[in-house]
């Protein structure tokens, strides 16, 4: 009887570890989507402002957004002052 509650125990937790592991993947899953999606939405709102003959221009102050942050973050809708500004 010892002997099968502890085979029982051990299979609980090999089962608890398995449980976890899918939980932490598919946290990450959803992460990777959700990121994706926000860059997605980004490169969109970029060829909207394109369009519209906004684009490197600041949505925030109306300044050029200089072309070295473009280069860098080519969705970029504000300066990087700005940028600055919303983040804090």
């Amino acid at each position: 009887l010892c002997i099968l509650q502890n085979r029982f125990l051990d299979i609980f937790e090999l089962q608890s570890e398995v449980a976890i592991e899918i939980a932490k993947a598919m946290k990450s899953e959803l992460t990777l989507d959700e990121n994706t999606k926000y860059l997605l939405n980004q490169v969109e709102h970029a060829l909207f402002l394109i369009k519209k003959k906004k684009y490197g221009i600041c949505e925030s102050c109306g300044e050029s957004i200089p072309v070295a942050r473009l280069e860098a973050l080519p969705y970029s809708a504000t300066c990087k002052d700005c940028a600055q500004l919303i983040d804090s």
